[in-house]
């Protein structure tokens, strides 16, 4: 699972890494972004890390889940696309 990769005319689309917890986080704490996903409140830095291992985790246990989202042109971080299915 580790290299999966989708591509498209823009995006790649790829596993979470370690490096992108910055991205991960800033996206996680922007009130704009967060008012739309997961309880409609930004996330401190210890709840964006536990929202990105569940996302890292998801993949290991059900072999799906959400991809990083990077720019192709730029190689930028600019979101996350996919879909989970948590217990519960």
């Amino acid at each position: 699972m580790k290299d999966l990769k989708l591509e498209t005319e823009r995006l790649i689309l790829r596993m979470y890494r370690l490096g992108d917890f910055e991205d991960h986080f800033k996206l996680c704490a922007d009130p704009d972004v967060m008012r739309y996903l997961i309880g409609g409140k930004p996330m401190s830095r210890f709840e964006a890390w536990r929202h990105m291992a569940f996302l890292v985790g998801h993949w290991e246990l059900l072999g799906y889940g959400y991809f990083a989202a990077e720019e192709k042109a730029t190689g930028r971080f600019v979101g996350r696309i996919g879909f989970t299915n948590p217990e519960g």
